[in-house]
């Protein structure tokens, strides 16, 4: 599958919008599994995305998995002349979005919340079966409390080194296997009948950049997904002993993926 993430851009390098980038996809493939890994909460109503997942699910033929998440990257937010809430704020908000975006794909929406208040019926193409509905999860509080309401649960390792708004490396580096394991017995305690994945970061390659991630991932949970792709691929190919159905490997380097396919895909 392709996951297309969801941000403005990456530094002073702008990025491509997920909804126009996954459509031209959808219509240039024929068998991929395509999905947002995640779309920003923050930034987009959770209307105008059920909206967008239904009309992609339709143009990849039934292929599209709607991935949403709570945002985090504050520089981005506050740039973009939007409120960044504290983190419980963001959770619960994130809550009350998937509940809207679950009922709209599935038809209407009349939800009376904290944070939205909708009362719409159709706002896509219909689909049945509907687009599977995945959340990017990081803290026990939103395993608890949003990990029942969808059909797949990603764990965000990194969760923790992002609660602040910015990547803190040291707190990634000190999460540890046993931390993501616990994670993903709380997911399969919360909905026993949910897919359960990992999103790992990952730099394949050599010179400056890999070498710094590689000592900022430390010992930890990412040891081993940072140098050259045969240590990436192998390391990769260990989280299966996590139990999990899928991984999303998210690039930190660019042309990590390409150094990966031969080596991964084969």
């Amino acid at each position: 599958g392709v996951a297309m993430a969801d941000h403005i851009s990456y530094g002073r390098q702008g990025a491509w919008h997920p909804f126009s980038a996954l459509g031209a996809m959808a219509v240039s493939t024929a068998q991929v599994t395509l999905t947002t890994a995640y779309a920003n909460n923050l930034m987009r109503s959770p209307v105008e995305y059920a909206q967008a997942a239904l009309s992609l699910h339709a143009l990849a033929n039934g292929r599209f998995q709607a991935g949403l998440g709570a945002g985090w990257v504050k520089d981005e937010i506050v740039a973009s002349g939007l409120e960044y809430p504290p983190p419980r704020i963001r959770a619960e908000r994130f809550r009350d979005a998937v509940l809207i975006v679950r009922d709209l794909l599935r038809g209407s929406c009349r939800h009376d919340g904290d944070h939205y208040k909708v009362d719409l019926g159709a706002v896509g193409p219909r689909a049945d079966p509907a687009p599977l509905l995945a959340a990017s999860l990081g803290g026990p509080w939103t395993i608890r409390h949003i990990g029942p309401l969808v059909d797949r649960i990603e764990i965000n390792p990194a969760g923790a080194a992002i609660r602040e708004g910015r990547f803190n490396t040291e707190i990634l580096a000190s999460t540890s296997p046993d931390d993501v394991r616990s994670l993903i017995d709380r997911a399969r305690e919360a909905n026993s009948a949910a897919q359960v994945g990992l999103g790992v970061f990952v730099a394949a390659g050599d010179g400056p950049m890999v070498d710094a991630l590689k000592a900022a991932f430390g010992a930890g949970f990412e040891s081993g997904l940072a140098g050259s792709p045969q240590q990436v691929s192998d390391s990769v190919r260990a989280l299966g002993d996590y139990g999990i159905d899928r991984v999303t490997l998210v690039s930190l380097v660019p042309g990590s993926f390409e150094l990966l396919a031969p080596v991964l895909l084969t």
